[in-house]
C-alpha cells in the first residue's frame, strides 16, 4: 500500500489553515480538516481516480466527481 509522508512544511501549513478557520467557526474547522485526510484516504486507495478529479477540478473549475 502507497504511504503519504507529511512534509513538516505541510503539516505547519494545514494546522495554520485549520487554526485560522477555527477562530470563526470551530466546527467548521473540524469538518475541513476531516475531508483533507478523506480526501488523502480516498488518493491512497484510488490514486488515478483522485488525480484525474483534481485535473477536472482545475482545468474546468467544476467537480464532476466525488
Amino acid at each position: 500500500m502507497v504511504e503519504i509522508e507529511w512534509s513538516s512544511t505541510a503539516e505547519n501549513d494545514l494546522n495554520e489553515i485549520v487554526d485560522y478557520i477555527g477562530q470563526d467557526s470551530p466546527q467548521y474547522a473540524s469538518f475541513f480538516y476531516e475531508q483533507i485526510l478523506d480526501k488523502i484516504e480516498k488518493l491512497l486507495n484510488l490514486p488515478i481516480l483522485l488525480s484525474f478529479e483534481i485535473f477536472i477540478s482545475f482545468t474546468l473549475g467544476k467537480r464532476y466527481l466525488q
